[in-house]
């Protein structure tokens, strides 16, 4: 029973760890992402140094970050669900996650894109 509780310790751990990197990419200093809309449980974003839009969504269980190419950066997977509304008096971006079976929840501040 001991062990068992160290495992799921571990992959509890190993699970926050994954959330918080795919957080931490989406507020990397590098990207300094901008807030543009929300259609459905779709956001776009847009870096304003490299003048690239981004989209943060959820598909087949995979939360991707997609550029303007036609790759994309997937930030979590086996994502049960997704939901990200932006707050625009808070300027937060503020996010829901299922992921492994276990509640996520993360806000990052995000500057409204001018002109929209």
């Amino acid at each position: 029973m001991n062990t068992s509780n160290k495992i799921n310790g571990g992959t509890k751990s190993q699970d926050f760890f994954k959330w918080q990197q795919a957080m931490d990419a989406l507020s990397y200093e590098s990207m300094r992402l901008k807030f543009v809309s929300q259609s459905g449980n779709v956001t776009k974003l847009y870096n304003e140094s490299t003048n690239k839009e981004y989209l943060l969504y959820l598909k087949d269980g995979v939360l991707k970050l997609t550029g303007d190419e036609s790759g994309y950066q997937p930030l979590l997977d086996d994502v049960s669900f997704f939901n990200a509304l932006y707050d625009k008096e808070e300027y937060t971006l503020k996010i829901r996650s299922k992921f492994h079976g276990r509640d996520y929840y993360s806000e990052l501040v995000l500057p409204i894109r001018k002109g929209e």
